[in-house]
C-alpha cells in the first residue's frame, strides 16, 4: 500500500514550553512533516532533537520587528509549507496582522479576528465581555493602567486572586487572604499595571480545550482536575477527561459570542458550595495537558492544520480517560507504571510520550545535570 506524502507544516516559537507537545501531536497523526522557526535566544531548543522534527531554522528577526514576517515567509518557501502553526499569543497577533503576506505562501492555522483575539487574552477585557453576554464567571473587579485604583466592594469575598491582565502560565498571580493584604499588594503596583482582582472560588479547575471555525466547535475536550499539583497556581498534577452537557452548552455560547476560530483552552473553576462551573480565562494557544486531549481521542494539532487547508477532518471519538501531567521524572515513571488500574477509565503519562521520542528529554536532562540545573517536575 502506497503510503501519501505528508503535507509540510511550519511551526513559529519552537522554543514555547509546549512546542514539543505540538510536534509529537503532529508525528503521531502521520500526516505531517513538521519544521521548526524559532527564536535564537538559546542554543538548542528541546523540539529540536524531536524525531518528528525535518528541520529547524533560528529566526533572526524579533517578533516585534519590520523583517520578522519575511524570515517566516522565506522559512515557509525553503521547506514547502502549505501550513503554518504559530505556538504564542503574540506570534499569532503579528501573524494576523500580516495574514495577506502569509497567505501568499502558505495558509496560516484558523485564528480569530483580531479585535477578537485581543478580547478573548486580556483578562480584563474578558471579564467585561463575559459580564456583557450573561455568562457565569467569578465576580471580579478589572483595572485599566493609567486609571485610579478600583474600589474593592466593601462585601468582596476572600481569599482573593489578582492576576495582570496579560499573562501565561500563572505567572503574576498572587493569593490574598485578608483586605489588607489585598490592599498592600495594590499599593505595591505600579500606575501602568493592567490586573483583574478576583474572588477566589474553592473547588477544582474544571477546563475545555476547543478548535472551532467562525464561533462554531469542532471539536473539545474536558477535563476535571482529579488531583492537584501542589504548587500555586500551577496546573494539575492529575486530569479525568469528561463530559458534561450543561458546561459544553455554555461553552458553545462563548464560541459563538466571540465569533472564535482556532485554539483556545479554557480555564474554568467548579464551585465546592454551589457544582457551578464559573469562567476564569482563555489562553489562545497550546496548552500543557495537550497529550492528553490526543489520549482522550482529539489530536487538536492535527484539526488545526486539516482545518487551515479545508480538508475533511476525521470522525472524533473521544473518550474517558485519567491524565498525569508528569514527563520524564520519577513521578512520570509511577504514573506509566500505574497505567492499568482495576477500576474506572484508563490512565495515560506524558511519560508515555517521552518514552516514545526519548532524546529531547535525555538531552535536555543532561544537559541542565552539567549546568546543575533541576528542572520542575
Amino acid at each position: 500500500m502506497t503510503q501519501k506524502p505528508r503535507r509540510a507544516v511550519l511551526v513559529l516559537d519552537g522554543d514555547s514550553p509546549n512546542a514539543l507537545n505540538v510536534a509529537r501531536a503532529l508525528g503521531l497523526a502521520g500526516a505531517w512533516r513538521v519544521h521548526v522557526l524559532r527564536p535564537g535566544a538559546v542554543w538548542r531548543a528541546r523540539i529540536d532533537w524531536s524525531r518528528h522534527v525535518a528541520s529547524h531554522r533560528i529566526a533572526r528577526s524579533g517578533v516585534a520587528t519590520p523583517g520578522y514576517i519575511e524570515e517566516v515567509v522565506r522559512a515557509a518557501e525553503r521547506v514547502g509549507a502549505e501550513v503554518i502553526f504559530p505556538l504564542s499569543e503574540g506570534t499569532a497577533l503579528r501573524c494576523l496582522e500580516a495574514r495577506e503576506r502569509l497567505e501568499h505562501v502558505a495558509r496560516l492555522i484558523p485564528l480569530a479576528a483580531p479585535d477578537r483575539f485581543r478580547c478573548a487574552i486580556d483578562k480584563g477585557s474578558f471579564s467585561e465581555f463575559l459580564s456583557a453576554h450573561g455568562l457565569p464567571q467569578p465576580r471580579t473587579v478589572v483595572h485599566r493602567s493609567g486609571a485610579a485604583l478600583p474600589p474593592i466592594p466593601p462585601d468582596f469575598a476572600f481569599p482573593a486572586i489578582m492576576k495582570p491582565a496579560r499573562g501565561e502560565y500563572g505567572r503574576g498571580i498572587t493569593r490574598s487572604e485578608t483586605r489588607a493584604e489585598l490592599d498592600r499588594a495594590l499599593r505595591g503596583l505600579g500606575a501602568d499595571a493592567s490586573f483583574v482582582v478576583q474572588e477566589f472560588v474553592e473547588g477544582t479547575d474544571f477546563d475545555c480545550s476547543i478548535v472551532a471555525r467562525d464561533g462554531r466547535l469542532l471539536a473539545w475536550t474536558m477535563q476535571e482536575e482529579t488531583m492537584p499539583d501542589g504548587r500555586a497556581f500551577a496546573p494539575a498534577a492529575v486530569t479525568r477527561f469528561v463530559e458534561d452537557g450543561p458546561t459544553l452548552a455554555m461553552i458553545e455560547r462563548l464560541v459563538a459570542a466571540l465569533e472564535w476560530s482556532g485554539l483556545a483552552h479554557i480555564d474554568m473553576r467548579r464551585s465546592r458550595r454551589t457544582g457551578e462551573v464559573l469562567l476564569l480565562e482563555v489562553n489562545a494557544r497550546p496548552w500543557g495537558s495537550l497529550l492528553g486531549s490526543v489520549e482522550a481521542g482529539v489530536n487538536f494539532p492535527d484539526l488545526a492544520c486539516r482545518a487551515a487547508l479545508g480538508l475533511a477532518l476525521p470522525e472524533v471519538r473521544r473518550r474517558a480517560v485519567d491524565f498525569h501531567k508528569h514527563g520524564w521524572s520519577v513521578q512520570g515513571l509511577r504514573a506509566w507504571l500505574r497505567r492499568n488500574p482495576g477500576d474506572g477509565p484508563p490512565r495515560a503519562s506524558q511519560f508515555a510520550h517521552c518514552l516514545g521520542d526519548p532524546v529531547p528529554e535525555v538531552l535536555t536532562w543532561a544537559f541542565d545535570r552539567l549546568r546543575g540545573k533541576r528542572r520542575p517536575a
